[in-house]
């Protein structure tokens, strides 16, 4: 408690205080940080709350490159490997390679277009067999079961995806 300098008298501006003492010099000196302090009024006892309120305001690095493995099942994979990699550089030696890595970055839409939100994607199918189990249920007829059998095979299609992911 010392160390911190909260067993001396409280200052004129208990406030002020409290930041100098708590807070890091680090959070202090970097301006990414909001700090702000308020003294809430204290019902009936002689001390008073204090709200502490610090936001971390993070800047973020781009997501770096993770393979997904359910893209080696999608006909369309190598093909775009190919037109990105096939493509001709200027450059040479790890310029070359560095070039060849970013035109990788296509996958990044590639894999948007192709399949989606996974997890989205997945619920929605369990319910499409969900309600063609249903029809099917109440009006067994052979458009219902071809409609039944197609949701099925869409949500274990969808399931092998996230099981990939």
């Amino acid at each position: 408690m010392e160390s911190l300098g909260l067993a001396d008298p409280l200052p004129a501006d208990p406030v002020a205080g409290l930041q100098r003492n708590v807070v890091s010099d680090e959070a202090d000196s970097n301006p990414i940080h909001t700090i702000c302090v308020f003294a809430l009024q204290a019902p009936r006892d002689d001390h008073a709350p204090l709200l502490l309120r610090i936001v971390a305001n993070f800047r973020f690095a781009p997501a770096s490159f993770l393979f997904q493995n359910m893209w080696r099942r999608h006909p369309n994979f190598l093909k775009v490997i190919v037109e990105c990699w096939a493509l001709p550089v200027h450059l040479s030696g790890m310029l070359r390679l560095k070039e060849k890595l970013l035109r990788l970055k296509k996958l990044r839409h590639w894999n948007k277009t192709s399949f989606g939100d996974l997890f989205c994607n997945l619920t929605d199918a369990e319910t499409a067999v969900c309600l063609t189990e249903g029809a099917y249920d109440q009006h067994p007829s052979e458009a219902n079961l071809l409609e039944m059998n197609q949701a099925t095979t869409l949500f274990q299609r969808e399931l092998s995806i996230e099981e990939d992911y």
